[in-house]
């Protein structure tokens, strides 16, 4: 069995360039997109098995990041820094990029023996970040269905989740809660802040919905 993980590793600086270069990814995917659409019989043509159909709606690229190929577009040049292709000085070009101590130092320990896939380029919030993929595989034990173990994760309301270890008959071995209360209480009163500037009139927020949305995006980081 194959697993797939990813890390995301801080990079240094040159945030306007990396804002123009995503840009520029985005609107070449919707061009593409635009040309699968005008010609979509031809395109659905093309396939073997499944009946031709309606084109679909009308996707856009999104909050899509690029990926950036190894040696094309992106070459380890130092253990804290790479080198990766951007679109700089109107034209397509290479930039030093530092990547954060902690960060690289995290996969070294755990992503040693996997195969490194194609780094993409990544922003939360206003923070740019290398997104590393990860492969290995794993073989999966061959006992018999009546002497296994599952692990059931339900994802919950008054917990962030609750994991059960039991064996086939139901017997329940362990059962552990995640509660991330801490963390809760910051978004309820993340929230409340936008409910009472809503109540006087504010309309947009920015600000307090972006603290609002890293606090979320933390609990889901957390609960997976």
């Amino acid at each position: 069995m194959k697993i797939h993980t990813s890390y995301s590793v801080r990079i240094q600086g040159y945030s306007a360039v990396l804002d123009r270069t995503v840009a520029l990814y985005r609107s070449a995917v919707d061009f593409f997109i635009d040309v699968m659409l005008r010609n979509w019989q031809q395109f659905d043509g093309l396939k073997q098995t499944d009946p031709q159909g309606k084109a679909p709606g009308l996707p856009r690229s999104g909050r899509l990041f690029p990926p950036l190929y190894k040696n094309q577009q992106f070459v380890r040049n130092g253990r804290y820094c790479a080198r990766i292709k951007v679109f700089v000085r109107n034209t397509w070009d290479w930039i030093t990029v530092g990547l954060r101590k902690t960060d690289v130092d995290y996969i070294a320990l755990h992503c040693t023996l996997r195969k490194e896939l194609c780094p993409t380029v990544c922003k939360r919030g206003k923070v740019w970040s290398l997104d590393f993929a990860y492969e290995e595989e794993a073989a999966l034990n061959k006992t018999d269905v009546n002497d296994q173990v599952i692990v059931a994760v339900d994802l919950g309301i008054n917990n962030a989740a609750t994991a059960v270890a039991m064996r086939s008959d139901g017997t329940v071995l362990e059962r552990r809660f995640l509660h991330l209360s801490s963390e809760k209480d910051r978004l309820e009163r993340s929230m409340g802040r936008i409910g009472k500037a809503q109540r006087r009139g504010a309309k947009k927020m920015p600000r307090l919905w972006a603290r609002a949305k890293g606090i979320s995006d933390e609990i889901a980081r957390k609960t997976a």
